[in-house]
């Protein structure tokens, strides 16, 4: 759990050339940064943050924002 202070810092964060990054979300967590999630994993894809998605019932791959976020990840 990184909590806003630790996601605007992942955000803000040089990753080295020689290091591979990922977010791991699971669930129905996604939902936790309500509109704003979408575009948090596309500025994490575009500074080379893979995004890792576990969901693990019918209702995370139900949720309103599922749509949103399902472009940005990097698998």
């Amino acid at each position: 759990m990184v909590g806003r202070a630790g996601l605007l810092e992942l955000i803000s964060a040089v990753r080295p050339p020689d290091e591979e990054w990922w977010f791991l979300i699971m669930g129905q967590h996604p939902q936790g940064s309500g509109r704003f999630g979408g575009q948090i994993m596309v500025t994490l894809a575009r500074r080379g943050v893979r995004t890792f998605f576990y969901a693990f019932d019918e209702a995370s791959r139900t949720m309103p924002c599922f749509p949103e976020i399902a472009p940005t990840w990097r698998c």
